[in-house]
């Protein structure tokens, strides 16, 4: 009885330790896309009615990702910054994640323009 309780514990340790590998990875290649940085102009984010840079990078980083877990956004932004995104209209709070609306592509790639080949016609 000991030995098959010992051996449950050891897969549900080994379970998790493979999520928290998943769950650093994912992390890692976040950080990593960001880090391959596009660089946005202030002045035109500005005319598309963003407050910082970082309201644009936000907007890229949830275009890349998909829906993203709150905990994910919070590691890497300050949600009060992803709030006021969400209050633009520009990214949709549903349960415990955030994706982009199409107003906020819309937005991104004006911010991007034609320097990164998908400007507004």
């Amino acid at each position: 009885m000991f030995a098959e309780q010992n051996a449950e514990r050891n897969r549900t340790k080994q379970n998790d330790s493979e999520r928290n590998k998943t769950t650093s990875r994912r992390d890692a290649m976040a950080e990593i896309d960001l880090k391959q940085e596009v660089r946005f102009n202030p002045y035109r984010v500005r005319r598309f009615g963003l407050s910082s840079t970082q309201e644009a990078k936000a907007l890229l980083y949830l275009e890349r990702q998909g829906d993203t877990p709150r905990k994910f956004l919070a590691r890497l932004f300050d949600l009060r910054l992803v709030e006021r995104l969400v209050a633009l209209g520009l990214v949709v709070h549903r349960g415990d994640t955030y994706g982009i609306t199409e107003s906020g592509r819309a937005v991104l790639q004006g911010c991007l323009g034609d320097d990164h080949g998908r400007g507004v016609a």
